[in-house]
């Protein structure tokens, strides 16, 4: 069973996060890059979406997300 839209959204968005912390943002990266990082992490995606999405779904998915991480991150207080 696929998971709603809004589930699909805040998994790849744990994603995105994921990937930022170890120094990757997927927002500068440009479609070519994007498909790539996509292409070779399928495996990563997919355990983290909770299904077998394919390759152009999570490609999709991170592009719809664009942004949207870092508008998070400014919104919320430091810990510090």
């Amino acid at each position: 069973m696929c998971p709603s839209p809004r589930t699909r959204i805040a998994r790849i968005s744990a994603c995105r996060s994921d990937l930022t912390d170890n120094g990757i943002d997927p927002d500068v990266m440009g479609p070519r890059a994007l498909c790539d990082l996509a292409r070779r992490n399928l495996d990563y995606f997919q355990a983290m979406l909770g299904y077998e999405a394919g390759l152009r779904e999570v490609v999709e998915l991170i592009s719809r997300t664009r942004g949207t991480d870092r508008a998070a991150r400014r919104i919320r207080p430091s810990a510090g």
